[in-house]
């Protein structure tokens, strides 16, 4: 998502440098609010003129053609010469080790400098040269993350092991699905205004339930 409404542009000096931020969470249940604050802050304190904010709210482990808000970035700071990508954690920017050093060589590449405000890392020295200790870091503190990921996914899959091999059941209960269909003809008069597109507290209204029974008949109408 690019937050055009959200767009913050700094006094115009001739110095300003022209920057851009980059922001992101993993779920749609998520808010990149309080990256989209900090580092808009942290560009006013530096005199840095904000072009442009992209958010989005997508795993960073999907690829950059995946991921609509970082695609749209690097189309944009090729095109409107700007200095500098800014990001609250190098996470912020992907989590797949190959993939984030691509988009950086590919900013690089373009005399594009990215700024990781949590570790204070630049990728470009003033002078506008490869900052190599940036690099090195970068490639260190992806490859960390990767193993802090795949060791959170083998202790999951190893309590899940555990789990069923002492008799745990995982899924949804027997009688399941016909609780769910009393539940659906216990209240047939809001499964027939939701067919009918009603609003939810329109039909919280008529039917005189609360709008969460209403939310929760749409959902297992849904599933």
């Amino acid at each position: 998502m690019i937050l055009n409404e959200t767009i913050l542009k700094l006094s115009p000096t001739f110095d300003a440098m022209k920057i851009v931020l980059i922001c992101r969470v993993s779920t749609a249940k998520q808010e990149y609010a309080r990256q989209v604050d900090e580092l808009t802050n942290f560009a006013i304190v530096n005199n840095w003129q904000i072009e442009k904010i992209f958010a989005e709210k997508i795993s960073g482990v999907k690829t950059v053609v995946e991921r609509e808000a970082l695609s749209s970035l690097i189309k944009y700071v090729k095109e409107n010469k700007i200095d500098k990508v800014l990001c609250l954690e190098l996470s912020r920017l992907g989590r797949s080790t190959i993939e984030t050093l691509q988009t950086i060589e590919l900013l690089t590449a373009n005399n594009i400098s990215l700024y990781i405000k949590s570790n204070g890392i630049e990728t470009l020295n003033p002078d506008g040269s490869i900052n190599l200790m940036a690099k090195f870091m970068i490639t260190i503190l992806s490859e960390v993350a990767a193993m802090e990921r795949n060791q959170i996914r083998e202790r999951m899959k190893s309590g899940y092991n555990y789990y069923i091999k002492g008799g745990g059941k995982v899924g949804r209960q027997k009688g399941y699905k016909k609780q769910q269909q009393q539940y659906l003809e216990e209240y047939s008069g809001v499964v027939k205004l939701l067919k009918q597109d009603y609003p939810l507290r329109k039909i919280a209204t008529l039917e005189q339930v609360s709008v969460n029974t209403v939310a929760k008949i749409k959902q297992l109408m849904s599933a």
